[in-house]
């Protein structure tokens, strides 16, 4: 059971990691970043290692300073309503 829930928690970050791109195509960074957001909510809370690695690469690319800790302070603005 374990197993399967890690299984679709992977699959459903994959899914919203590529909708995040998506979103960034059709230049909407409000909807690309929430999608974002929640790959690193759902990675951090089951350490899926794939996902954050994706996460911290993806910050280099978008000159996001410090990696997941950029994400983790997203994710903080977001909480707090400052998106």
């Amino acid at each position: 059971m374990i197993r399967q829930e890690i299984g679709d928690a992977a699959r459903l970050c994959a899914s919203l990691f590529n909708m995040g791109h998506l979103h960034l195509q059709n230049d909407e960074p409000e909807e690309t970043f929430r999608a974002w957001v929640t790959v690193y909510r759902q990675a951090r809370s089951m350490g899926l290692k794939q996902a954050l690695d994706n996460l911290e690469e993806l910050a280099g690319q978008l000159r996001l300073p410090g990696g997941l800790d950029a994400w983790e302070e997203l994710t903080r603005r977001m909480d707090e309503g400052r998106g």
